[in-house]
């Protein structure tokens, strides 16, 4: 009708145009329209619930569906609500109980970093002053070695033993970290102890006539009579001299001055330059 209005008009292109452009606006306006229509409808229902709070609670009472349907209601449990007031609900409750968990987890950690420092300090304290070693009782004798005067019982004051750990040993006479029990050379003179007539005396080895006096400190080692100094024979108590120095003592010597003729027909048996005495003056 609009067509045959606009050829009457004599503008026929202008009026095929104007179609045109009102057909290809058409589906635009329809939206637009549309669109106002939804946003009424909106406000309307939006108003009418503000003016009812109780809109979904009383149109939806049983009936979850529809309920759910209404997209400004929300079922909830066993009751229909509002939807904004259950987000606000939900929102609520949700941050309530993300700040209850937040609030319980840190004082749960502030909890435990509390108990773990109270129990380090416990353990810190404890242990023989935090050593982490249990103290020392050589002997047993329930006194710790620190405090005990005898750490191992053997009746020798530690101050006074060489070997205050071991009750099977108390004296190191050479100094050798090896105790004189277990040791085969008391004294450290190169002599071992059984073949040492002063295994604890580094300056005695023998006692020739057994007196009690090392051969080293005895003037008379052989207990002739006769002192070192002038015994051919130290160390024999049958021979003190040797005439002719043929290592052989005058007591054993059958020729004591070596000149020939035996001591029992010389006349002078210790000089070796006269041998006979005729007028036997001597």
């Amino acid at each position: 009708m609009v067509y045959l209005a606009l050829t009457r008009g004599g503008d026929s292109v202008k009026a095929n145009s104007t179609l045109v452009v009102v057909i290809l606006l058409m589906p635009i306006l329809l939206s637009i329209g549309g669109e106002a229509l939804y946003e009424a409808n909106t406000t309307q229902n939006t108003s009418g619930r503000d003016e009812d709070e109780d809109y979904c609670e009383e149109n939806y009472e049983d009936d979850p569906a529809g309920c759910n349907a209404d997209t400004n209601c929300s079922w909830d449990e066993d009751e229909c609500d509002d939807r904004d007031d259950s987000s606000s609900s939900d929102s609520s409750s949700s941050d309530s109980s993300s700040s209850d968990s937040s609030s319980s987890d840190s004082s749960s950690s502030d909890s435990s970093s509390s108990s773990g420092s109270g129990n380090g300090n416990g353990n810190s304290g404890s242990g023989n002053g935090g050593s982490g070693q249990a103290p020392t009782d050589t002997d047993g004798d329930g006194i710790d070695d620190a405090a005990d005067d005898d750490d191992d019982g053997d009746g020798v004051k530690d101050i006074d033993d060489d070997c205050p750990l071991d009750s099977n040993e108390t004296v190191d006479t050479d100094g050798d970290g090896l105790c004189n029990n277990s040791d085969f050379d008391d004294d450290g003179d190169g002599v071992n102890d059984d073949q040492d007539a002063f295994p604890l005396d580094p300056s005695e080895q023998s006692n020739f006539d057994g007196d009690a006096r090392g051969d080293n400190l005895d003037e008379d080692d052989d207990n002739d009579g006769v002192p070192d100094t002038m015994d051919d024979f130290p160390l024999n108590a049958f021979e003190q001299f040797d005439t002719d120095s043929d290592g052989i003592g005058d007591n054993a010597d059958d020729d004591d001055d070596n000149d020939g003729v035996k001591d029992d027909q010389d006349a002078f048996r210790y000089d070796p330059c006269a041998d006979t005495d005729s007028d036997m003056d001597g």
